[in-house]
C-alpha cells in the first residue's frame, strides 16, 4: 500500500528524520511549500536531482528504509504539507515506534478528531500544532478554512495526555503582533505550560 510520503531527509547532528507527506486541507498564502517542496535545508544542487513528489513510498519500502535508519535516528518529524491527509497514518507511527524511533507530527490540527484515538493507540505521544491564527475571518481568509476544527482539536489533544506544543508564523501584513498575542492568550488557556514557537516568514 501506498503512502502519501514523497520525500525523507536525515539530520545526523540531532539524529533525527523528516518524513514528508503530500497534500494538504489548506491553503495557506505563505507557506514554504510554495517556495520548495523539499527539506529547506538541503543546497539546490541536490534539490535540481531530485525526483518529482508523485512518487510515493509504500509502506514495505518505508519499513525498509526506517529499519536501516533505526540504528542511529532517535525521532521522526511527520511534516509536509499534512501528514493527517493519509490514511496509513497510524501503520507509519506503528513502524517508527516498533524501530525504537520517537515520532513527532506537525499538523494544522484540523482533522485530528477524525483519529485521535487511534494514533494514540499506534504508540504517537508527541504533536505540535500550527495554529495560523484565533481568528475566525482572518483564518478563512488566510487558510481557506475554518478555525474551530483547529482550536477544538488542539483542546483535545491536551485532554487525551499527548505531549503537546504549538507553533506560529509571524507574518508581515496578515499575521502580527496582536495576532500572535491573542494565540498566546488561547494556548495559556488551556494551559500555560504548554510550548509555544514563533517563527519568522
Amino acid at each position: 500500500m501506498k503512502t502519501k510520503i514523497y520525500h525523507i531527509t536525515y539530520h545526523k547532528n540531532v539524529r533525527s528524520l523528516s518524513l514528508y507527506f503530500h497534500g494538504c486541507n489548506f491553503m495557506c498564502k505563505t507557506c514554504i511549500r510554495n517556495e520548495t517542496i523539499w527539506d529547506i535545508h538541503l543546497n539546490d544542487n541536490i534539490k535540481r536531482n531530485l525526483m518529482t513528489k508523485d512518487q510515493f513510498l509504500s509502506l514495505s519500502e518505508l519499513k525498509k528504509l526506517i529499519s536501516e535508519f533505526s540504528i542511529n535516528a532517535e525521532k521522526a518529524i511527520l511534516e509536509g504539507y499534512e501528514p493527517t491527509l493519509d490514511n496509513l497514518l497510524p501503520e507509519i507511527i506503528k513502524i517508527l515506534v516498533n524501530n525504537n524511533i520517537e515520532p513527532i507530527l506537525l499538523t494544522n490540527g484540523y482533522l485530528l478528531s477524525n483519529f485521535m484515538n487511534t494514533l494514540k493507540n499506534s504508540g504517537l505521544e508527541r504533536i505540535q500544532i500550527s495554529i495560523k491564527t484565533v481568528n475566525p475571518e482572518l483564518h478563512k481568509k488566510y487558510t481557506g478554512t475554518n478555525v474551530y476544527p483547529v482550536l477544538n482539536n488542539f483542546i483535545k489533544a491536551y485532554e487525551k495526555g499527548f505531549n503537546l506544543s504549538a507553533e506560529s508564523v509571524y507574518v508581515p501584513n496578515i499575521i502580527e503582533k496582536h495576532e500572535i498575542g491573542e494565540i498566546a492568550k488561547f494556548i495559556a488557556s488551556v494551559d500555560d505550560n504548554i510550548p509555544f514557537r514563533l517563527s519568522l516568514i
